[in-house]
C-alpha cells in the first residue's frame, strides 16, 4: 500500500508538471496565431514546414533587433538633446525686464577709524602671551574674525566663530555714506542710503540696488535667523519671475529698465579717503531631459524661487560644511551650522577649489546638484567704458569755490545702450509626446505593435488562460484515469507516461 501511494502522489506531481507545461504551451500557440504582431501566426502554423518556420524565426528576430536599435537611439536623443535655443521673431522692449541689479563692493574693507593700526600692534602682542584677560579675549576674537576679510590666518584657541563675526563686520566696514557721494535715478537725486542697501557678500559688505527683499529670495522657515543676508526692504510690485510685469506701470518694483535717453537712468559718484586705508585690509575685488528650470520647478532648502547662481551657493554652501565643518559667512546655512574662522581659511579654499574643479565633471558630487540654467531668464551683457575723471575741474566747473580736497572720487553711469534687444527662446525639441511617438512608429513599422496590441498581451495572459485552463483540465482528466487504471492492472495496457500522453492525445 505504501509503494501504490508513493506512486499516486508521484504521478500527481507529474501530472501537475506536465498540465504547467500545456497550458503554457496552448496559451503560446493560441497568442501566436491570433495576435495581430506580424510574423508569429507563421511560427504558430502547424501546416508550414521547420524550414518556412526557421525563415520567420530569423525575420522576426531581425525585425526585432533593429527595432530596438532604432528605439535605443532615439532614447539617447530624448536624453542629450532635449531642448534647442531659437532667435525671436520680435524684438523686445528693455521695458520689459527689469533694470539690472546693481552691486558695488568698496576696495576698502576695514576703517582705519574704526580699526587703527595701533590695535592690529596690540593683538600682536597678545597673541605672544599664554594667559588672557575677559577683555584680551575679546579683542582676539573680533581680530580673528575681522581677518576673515582679508583671508588672513590668526588662530586663537577655537574652531569656529559665530555670529557675533556679523557684528563684528558692520563696525569697522564702510558703511553707505562713506562709499557713496551721490545717487541720480533718471535724473532725479535720491539719497543713496535709500537706492543702496548692505548686503553680505565673499568681499564682506557691500551695496546693491534693485534687488528683491530676503523674504522673497530664501525661504526663511530653513535659513538662520540670527541675521539677514540683504537688508532689502522692498517687496516685489507689480512684477513675478514666472510672468514679468503684469502691467504697463512706471509704478513697479523691480525698476523697469528704460530706452537710453538724454541722461543715464543710474548716476552714482563714489568716493574714498586715503586716511581712512588701512594697512591691514586692503584687497581688489576679484571676478569670482531639457537641461533648464523654472522658477518654481526646481526646490531649494535656502532659496524661494530658483536661479543658477541661488543653486550653486546652496550647493557650495553644503559642500563646504562637509568638507569643513562650517560655512562662509556669506553662505546661507541654518541655525545647526558654524561659521568658519580664520585658521580654517585653508580648508575653505580646498572647498572652493575642489568644488570648481569638480564642477562639470558627471558623477560627482558638485555635478549632482544639477544647477542648470533657468528656462526664461535675462541675462545682461555689460560693456565697460572708462576714462580719468578729474573731480577738481568738475567740481571747479559747478562752482569755482569748491575742490575736492584729499577725498577721491569716482563717477559710475549706468543705462541700457539699446531701445531692444533680440531674446531667445528656448524650445523643447523632443517632448514625451515625441518620444513615444517615435517609439510607436518603430515598433509598428518593424513588429506592426500597437496600443491594441498591449490589450492582447493583457488578455491572453489574464482571461484566455481560463478557457485554455478547461479543456486542458480534460486531458489531464483523461490521463489520470488512465494512468489509475494501469496501476492497478497488469499495466501491459500502457506504455509508461508515453504511452499515457500518446492514449490521452
Amino acid at each position: 500500500m505504501d509503494s501504490i501511494s508513493k506512486e499516486r502522489v508521484g504521478i500527481r506531481r507529474r501530472l501537475r508538471r506536465e498540465r504547467r507545461r500545456l497550458v503554457a504551451g496552448e496559451l503560446m500557440q493560441d497568442f501566436a496565431q491570433n495576435t495581430t504582431l506580424h510574423g508569429l501566426r507563421y511560427i504558430a502554423e502547424r501546416r508550414l514546414s521547420f524550414t518556412e518556420k526557421l525563415f520567420w524565426i530569423v525575420a522576426f528576430v531581425i525585425s526585432l533587433s533593429m527595432c530596438v536599435l532604432l528605439i535605443w537611439n532615439v532614447w539617447v536623443k530624448w536624453r542629450t538633446s532635449p531642448v534647442i535655443v531659437t532667435l525671436s521673431e520680435q524684438l523686445v522692449s528693455v521695458g520689459e525686464v527689469p533694470f539690472p541689479s546693481i552691486t558695488i563692493c568698496p576696495q576698502l574693507k576695514l576703517k582705519r577709524s574704526a580699526y587703527s593700526d595701533n590695535i592690529f600692534f596690540e593683538v600682536l602682542n597678545l597673541t605672544s602671551k599664554s594667559n588672557w584677560t575677559e577683555d584680551e579675549i575679546k579683542i582676539l576674537q573680533k581680530h580673528e574674525d575681522l581677518s576673515n576679510l582679508c583671508f588672513h590666518q590668526v588662530n586663537y584657541r577655537r574652531n569656529y566663530s559665530d555670529t557675533k563675526i556679523i557684528e563684528h563686520y558692520f563696525e569697522v566696514s564702510p558703511t553707505a555714506q562713506d562709499v557713496l557721494q551721490s545717487c541720480q535715478w533718471r535724473e532725479a537725486v535720491v539719497p543713496c542710503v535709500e537706492l543702496f542697501q548692505p548686503v553680505l557678500t565673499l568681499e564682506g559688505v557691500c551695496f546693491t540696488m534693485n534687488s528683491l527683499a530676503a523674504s522673497e529670495i530664501f525661504r526663511l522657515e530653513n535659513i538662520q535667523n540670527n541675521y539677514s543676508y540683504i537688508m532689502t526692504l522692498n517687496a516685489s510690485k507689480g512684477w513675478s519671475h514666472s510672468d514679468g510685469y503684469l502691467s504697463s506701470d512706471n509704478d513697479v518694483y523691480p525698476k523697469r529698465g528704460r530706452s537710453n535717453g538724454i541722461h543715464p537712468d543710474l548716476t552714482v559718484f563714489l568716493k574714498e579717503d586715503p586716511l581712512e586705508w588701512s594697512n591691514n585690509c586692503i584687497t581688489t575685488t576679484a571676478d569670482i531631459k531639457r537641461q533648464c528650470f523654472f522658477a518654481k520647478e526646481r526646490y531649494l532648502r535656502y532659496f524661494l524661487a530658483y536661479t543658477p547662481n541661488n543653486c550653486r551657493l546652496e550647493c557650495l554652501s553644503n559642500y563646504t560644511f562637509n568638507r569643513c565643518g562650517c560655512v562662509m559667512h556669506h553662505m546661507p546655512h541654518n541655525n545647526g551650522s558654524t561659521i568658519c574662522r580664520s585658521g580654517n581659511n585653508v580648508c575653505m579654499v580646498y572647498a572652493l577649489e575642489s568644488f570648481a574643479d569638480k564642477e562639470g565633471h558627471p558623477g560627482t558630487e558638485v555635478e549632482k546638484c544639477q544647477c542648470y540654467p533657468l528656462c526664461n531668464e535675462v541675462q545682461y551683457g555689460a560693456e565697460t567704458l572708462k576714462t580719468k575723471f578729474d573731480f577738481d575741474r568738475y567740481l571747479q566747473a559747478a562752482s569755482p569755490t569748491q575742490l575736492a580736497g584729499r577725498i577721491k572720487y569716482t563717477h559710475l553711469e549706468f543705462y541700457h545702450k539699446e531701445p531692444r534687444f533680440v531674446s531667445m527662446r528656448r524650445s523643447e525639441l523632443f517632448g514625451l509626446t515625441d518620444f513615444l511617438a517615435n517609439c510607436g512608429g518603430l515598433l509598428g513599422l518593424f513588429l506592426g505593435f500597437s496600443f491594441l496590441s498591449l490589450v492582447e498581451i493583457f488578455y491572453f495572459c489574464t482571461l484566455s488562460p481560463r478557457s485554455i485552463n478547461e479543456s486542458v483540465s480534460v486531458l489531464i482528466l483523461l490521463r489520470a484515469l488512465l494512468q489509475d487504471t494501469c496501476t492497478r492492472g497488469s499495466g501491459t495496457c500502457c506504455g509508461g507516461e508515453g504511452g499515457a500522453a500518446k492514449s490521452a492525445a
